[in-house]
């Protein structure tokens, strides 16, 4: 992901507008990825709503649930319990 590297110069403000703006999914995960070790309040907030209202794919949707899972398990059932879509193969078996 070399070509994401400027992701890590950028503020939390710009990297949350990244990950709302989902315009492409490794951007997103990378985005995520750093924020985590900035704000992991923001980062679970945006991951539950990521993983309930199925943003992204389901790479995406299963990087975020390893992210978000250790630090809040139940926010992030939560969000599963929220769904309304079908979970993704690779999505259950991160789940799994």
């Amino acid at each position: 992901m070399e070509e994401y590297e400027y992701l890590q110069n950028l503020n939390e403000n710009e990297l949350i507008q990244i990950i709302n703006e989902m315009l492409d999914f490794e951007e997103v995960t990378k985005a995520l990825m750093i924020l985590v070790e900035q704000n992991m309040e923001k980062t679970i907030e945006l991951g539950y709503a990521i993983i309930a209202e199925n943003k992204g794919d389901d790479y995406l949707q299963a990087t975020t649930w390893d992210i978000t899972f250790q630090e809040d398990s139940k926010r992030m059932m939560e969000a599963l319990e929220k769904r309304k879509d079908d979970i993704g193969k690779v999505l259950l078996n991160d789940i799994i």
